[in-house]
Order: structure tokens, then sequence, then C-alpha cells
């Protein structure tokens, strides 16, 4: 997302010239409509800026990041490539489509048992995410999903 966190030069009503970067642009967007979250310490706190959406979000707070990130860039079109090829890379069926999240299929989570996976823990949380998923805990399928970013 750093590529794409252009600034832009403003001026507001009273002629006051400033700069504003898409992070602040998102950041403001996401807390217009709720308090974002996070997990720090095991603790769930209220986010103070944009780099506090990077670790420990929900996977619904980290779609409404990309969303918005889309809407605000000059390069969406490049942005949309990007995420879709890391959607696609790590078999999460959505896409970003004209700045929104969408599902793309409706099928099971399946894991390909010839890819290895050297990182630890990673396995696991694919797994946990494919069990939820089958049982019809979507939410946390998809947070598990996200946690192996």
């Amino acid at each position: 997302m750093y590529e794409y966190n252009e600034i832009f030069y403003l001026i507001d009503e009273t002629n006051w010239n400033y700069y504003k970067s898409v992070s602040e642009f998102v950041f403001d967007d996401i807390t217009k409509f709720y308090i974002s979250r996070h997990f720090v310490d095991n603790e769930y706190v209220e986010i103070k800026e944009f780099n506090d959406f990077i670790k420990g979000t929900t996977p619904f707070t980290v779609f409404d990041v990309i969303e918005s990130f889309d809407g605000h860039t000059t390069k969406s079109a490049q942005l949309e490539n990007e995420i879709n090829a890391i959607f696609k890379l790590n078999n999460i069926n959505v896409e970003l489509r004209n700045g929104e999240i969408h599902s793309i299929s409706n099928k099971a989570i399946g894991l390909d048992d010839s890819t290895k996976i050297n990182e630890a823990g990673l396995e696991e949380l694919i797994r946990m995410a494919e069990d939820l998923y089958n049982k019809g805990n979507y939410s946390y399928a998809v947070e598990k999903n996200m946690g192996c970013f």
C-alpha cells in the first residue's frame, strides 16, 4: 500500500494550503463510520493512526482499508491488479472490482498438498480456516486466512 500512498496538495474554503496523504483520507473515511480496533498484546484497542491497521485487525477492517485506499489513489487499476494477485496467490476467493471487494466463488477452501509451506504456523492457520469454513463460520475463516498474510 505504501507505493500508492500519494500526497495531495489541497486548499480549503479559507484558502489554507495543506497536504494530505491517501492513508490520511482512508483513516478519516473509516473513523467516520465506526471505531476501528486492533489487537495489541491480547488487548483490543482503538486504532489511533493508519499504521495500526497493519497488524491485529479484523478481515472486515482490512477489506474496508483496501476499498477506501482504492477510492483515493490515482493508480486504482494498478492497485486492483496487485490486490487481486495477492488474493489469488493466497487462494482467497474474493476480488477487488471497481473499488469494492466481491466474493468470486462459493466453493469451500481447499488445500494444495503439493505446495510446501515453510513458515511455522501458516499451515495450521490455513487448516483452521478450512475447518471453520466447512462448519459455516465464514467470518472466523476469513480472519484466519488474513492471519496468513
